[in-house]
């Protein structure tokens, strides 16, 4: 039956209508066939557990319940494990698409035409009757046993609807989810596929080590009978293949699966006892773990169907609440799988927030409504890729008015935009090609700035395809290929690292300009731990070219073709293309190559002296000059002649908006006097304190033979000799900027104290780290024209690139009630951008009441609010509420304001880890499906 679903696949004349359009004929027949193959599974796993060769299921480490699904060819069993928000959003930068948010789309996934395109299998039932999910007409269509802690925070993690404002889902306004437990998943998925657009998937094979708490914590290595690694980490197996088939023809539908927690389960110590199956399919106990076998803590630990070819899997990594700003932000989970796959291909494709995530649970009692919990895992960070995608088809359904991108094209989407992480450029085997940066997607989908370009198309057998963009200059050159494959082979007889490719239709794109070729990046799966290099791709559906230098107003063409012979004789694909729609720069020369030439120009870190001879034009746009705002930098122009001396006239052009021309105010940035002879021309150019970091423009420099310097323009052809010679300009950061970003304490509309201290927030903006010099920053705290207070402090502290510090006042005021204004400075010497150094904030006070329990003090204000501070580290553990048990949290962390009605006896809860009490459970090990690394807050007082 397997052989007749692919050969359906592979070579029925209507495929390739399924890549562009959903082939609901082929997902009915694939479903009704997986659902026939269950059924027999499932007689057979009745079988081994009668025989007692496996168990129905039995809990793991982190309190997960692992399942048996499968039967594999080797005829041993597979068990199914789950892989375990306001953070999560700002990590992936998906709350500046929210309401309110910064790029102003207001995307919350409450579009009708989204109700029921989101759906999910998991663990168990998804508690649809939690208050995060009261009126969104979430289905969950089969039958499971019982609700389900897990399946209900990640559920929520995509869309609950923020009753908790630290619960609130990626996608809070959308409906209609679509939910299933794991078993027959796939049969499920091909049932589905023709109406959803979105599925996530956080759960996994049992492969390597794993604790079975069902049998007296011991540890069970599950490698076959002898060996010495698990040949399902990177492996294609049937059901890989099985939900390559589904996406094959279903090309709308992006499955998002989780890449495992398998990197911390690395088994005991040499020398200890563990258990193993052995040749009959039995458990037996070894007294003594050898050296040799795998502790499954590196490279290629993603497990079988996490190695599919057209979902999205996602690896997990810290935090980061203020925001991406630079690839050292990113840091990978101590759990989190890696690859790659056998054969090399990347994965994970993607990273998200997977650590501490607060989202809602069941939580035990199904009479209370609103239990919440924190989990850790790579099932928490790939919700938080899914419910952000679901934004992305959101505004791609706005823009196109009721259109939605093919999966090939939203998964394109995310790979092109995504933020760099990891110690090199490009993709690696711990991050995939990065952490998802939703605000970066958005922009390329709405292309407000018309800089990018997006293609659905089809490459034919035999022929290639080209165009031809112009460099911006703002931002890289970036193009990324992406295509949904027709399944590969599963090879089970050679299923050990076996490198032989999974791509079936290998296409390749291409850059050129002039005499330069561009290629895509590519690994190397014998050298994992190695940096990405360019070359020739033929391992991965998704090929990525980035040009940073690229030349502004420059043509490149991008060409698309093929290896061999495409299956079903065609291919569809999409192209993403940013960095683009600029104009070309207008020709400049003079009607005379004799006599006057350029002999030197030196400016910034171009110090160019041309060879010998006269010419009218030289294109040096590959020399660049790095030059940062408002700066002020000397540029020296030599003049000189290859015959005859003349008077001339030096001009210099730059394109500071970088719109193509230099017709624009303050363009032209030095003009010098009559020149006799080969004086050198020197001055400063003064750079715009305003313009932004990361353009790349251009320079034009025109040394002409005349007394009168208006007749000297930027475009066209001048009378005489002279030369005109081009060069590249890149704006970059300072080297030293220290912004003042925010007042940090007090907090907005706080109580009135005696004695409120004062402290700033202020970022690393520059290149270089800040250490062993003296910061200086001052607070004058004001009501209406009267000074209060002058704060002033000094302080030496050490600031990474990027990294944010907290600048405390050592003195106090007395803060009564009223408006008071906050007028903070911070110097440091050789600060290069003084613009951001001040900062003026009003913050209300309001009578309050105030309690304090050790480091514990909550203050009501005015009976409509409250302020809660809490000296209990870590802040992400802790949760307020205002009754003791039940109930959604009305804030969190360490410093919190939340509007909420002030219960009558004025008593509020705080929930943090080290607990005594619950909310509506018993123990931490209530949660059995809870998924990896749990943590939960259940409430204390």
């Amino acid at each position: 039956m397997r052989k007749l679903i692919f050969g359906l696949l592979l070579f029925s004349p209507v495929a390739l209508i399924a890549q562009e359009r959903t082939n609901k004929q082929v997902l009915q027949s694939l479903s009704q066939s997986l659902n026939q193959q269950y059924k027999n599974d499932s007689t057979e796993l009745s079988l081994l557990v009668r025989q007692k060769k496996a168990v129905q299921r039995f809990k793991v480490e982190n309190g997960s319940t692992a399942q048996l699904t499968g039967i594999a060819p080797n005829k041993l069993p597979i068990y199914t494990v789950v892989d375990n928000n306001t953070t999560a959003a700002a990590t992936t930068s998906t709350q500046t698409l929210w309401q309110g948010g910064s790029t102003g789309l207001g995307l919350t996934g409450g579009t009708q035409a989204l109700t029921g395109k989101l759906g999910i299998w998991d663990g168990g039932r998804v508690f649809f009757d939690h208050v995060e999910f009261q009126g969104k007409g979430g289905l969950q269509l089969d039958n499971p046993a019982a609700n389900d802690d897990h399946a209900t925070h990640v559920a929520g993690t995509m869309i609950a609807k923020g009753v908790s404002t630290v619960a609130r889902g990626m996608a809070y306004g959308n409906r209609g989810l679509i939910a299933y437990d794991f078993n027959n998943d796939a049969a499920e998925m091909a049932a589905q596929a023709g109406s959803l657009l979105l599925s996530n998937h956080s759960y996994g094979t049992v492969a390597g080590w794993r604790v079975n708490t069902s049998a007296n914590n011991r540890w069970e290595f599950w490698g076959e009978p002898g060996a010495t690694e698990d040949y399902n980490f990177g492996f294609y197996d049937t059901r890989s293949r099985f939900w390559d088939s589904i996406t094959y023809a279903a090309p709308f539908y992006l499955p998002v699966k989780s890449s495992g927690n398998n990197r911390s389960q690395n088994g005991p110590p040499e020398g200890n006892p563990y258990w193993r199956r052995n040749a009959a399919g039995t458990w037996d106990s070894i007294p003594a773990r050898p050296a040799g076998i795998s502790s499954n803590d590196g490279y290629d630990i993603i497990p079988t169907y996490g190695n599919a070819k057209n979902i999205l899997t996602i690896g997990a990594v810290q935090g980061i609440a203020s925001g991406y700003r630079q690839a050292t932000d990113v840091l990978i989970s101590s759990f989190s799988s890696w690859g790659p796959t056998d054969d090399g291909r990347i994965k994970p494709d993607l990273v998200g927030m997977g650590v501490s995530l607060t989202s809602p649970v069941f939580g035990g009692n199904i009479n209370n409504l609103a239990a919440y919990g924190i989990l850790s895992g790579t099932s928490m960070s790939t919700p938080n890729v899914t419910g952000s995608l679901l934004l992305l088809q959101e505004l791609y359904h706005r823009q196109t008015e009721g259109n939605f991108m093919r999966a090939a094209t939203l998964k394109g989407v995310a790979i092109h935009t995504a933020s760099e992480a990891g110690t090199a450029e490009g993709p690696d085997y711990v991050y995939g090609w990065g952490l998802l940066n939703a605000e970066r997607a958005a922009n390329v989908v709405r292309n407000h700035q018309n800089n990018h370009r997006m293609i659905e198309a089809n490459l034919q057998q035999g022929r290639d395809t080209s165009i031809t963009v112009i460099a911006s200059g703002k931002g890289p050159l970036v193009v990324t290929l992406s295509w949904t494959d027709p399944p590969g082979a599963v090879n089970f007889n050679d299923r050990y690292n076996n490198r032989t490719p999974k791509l079936i239709n290998d296409l390749d794109v291409r850059v050129t300009s002039g005499s330069n070729t561009f290629m895509p990046w590519i690994l190397d799966p014998a050298n994992p731990a190695a940096s990405a290099t360019r070359g020739d791709n033929i391992r991965d559906n998704i090929e990525k070219i980035e040009i940073l230098n690229a030349v502004a107003g420059q043509s490149y063409t991008i060409r698309i073709s093929h290896k061999g012979s495409l299956t079903n004789n065609a291919q569809a694909y999409s192209l993403i293309v940013s960095g683009i729609n600029g104009i070309a720069y207008c020709a400049s020369a003079p009607s005379s190559n004799a006599d006057t030439r350029i002999n030197n120009v030196s400016f910034g870190n171009i110090n160019n002296t041309p060879s010998a001879g006269c010419t009218t034009y030289s294109d040096y746009t590959g020399l660049t000059a790095s030059i940062r705002p408002g700066q002020s930098l000397p540029i020296s122009i030599t003049p000189g002649t290859c015959g005859v001396d003349k008077e001339k006239i030096i001009r210099v052009f730059i394109d500071w908006n970088g719109d193509g021309d230099f017709a624009d105010a303050n363009e032209v940035v030095a003009t010098s006097a009559v020149i006799a002879g080969s004086t050198a021309f020197t001055t400063n150019v003064q750079v715009p304190a305003s313009i932004a970091s990361g353009l790349r423009t251009r320079m034009r420099v025109i040394v002409a033979e005349t007394n009168n310097a208006s007749t000297i323009n930027a475009c066209g052809t001048y009378t005489g000799g002279g030369e005109t010679q081009d060069y590249s300009i890149q704006i970059v950061a300072n080297t030293t900027d220290l912004a003042l970003e925010d007042i940090q304490e007090p907090i907005t509309n706080d109580c009135n104290k005696e004695a409120q201290y004062v402290s700033l927030r202020a970022r690393n903006l520059g290149e270089s780290i800040i250490q062993g010099t003296d910061i200086v920053y001052t607070t004058e705290v004001r009501q209406g024209a009267n000074l209060i207070q002058t704060l002033r402090d000094t302080i030496r502290h050490f600031v990474a690139k990027g990294d944010v510090m907290i600048l405390p006042h050592s003195q106090a005021f007395q803060a009564n009630a009223g408006s008071y204004q906050f007028i903070s400075a911070i110097t440091i010497n050789g600060d290069q951008n003084s613009g951001n150094n001040t900062l003026t904030v009003s913050k209300n006070y309001s009578n309050g009441l105030s309690a304090t329990v050790t480091n514990i003090q909550a203050q009501v204000c005015n009976n409509s609010s409250v302020s809660f501070r809490a000296s209990i580290s870590p802040a992400s553990a802790l949760l307020w509420y205002t009754q003791q048990t039940g109930g959604a949290p009305i804030g969190g962390g360490t410093a919190a304001l939340a509007s909420a009605t002030v219960p009558g006896n004025r008593t509020f809860y705080i929930g943090i880890n080290d607990f005594k009490g619950n909310i509506g459970i018993n123990n931490k090990e209530h949660f059995s499906s809870g998924g990896g690394y749990n943590q939960f807050s259940p409430g204390v007082r």
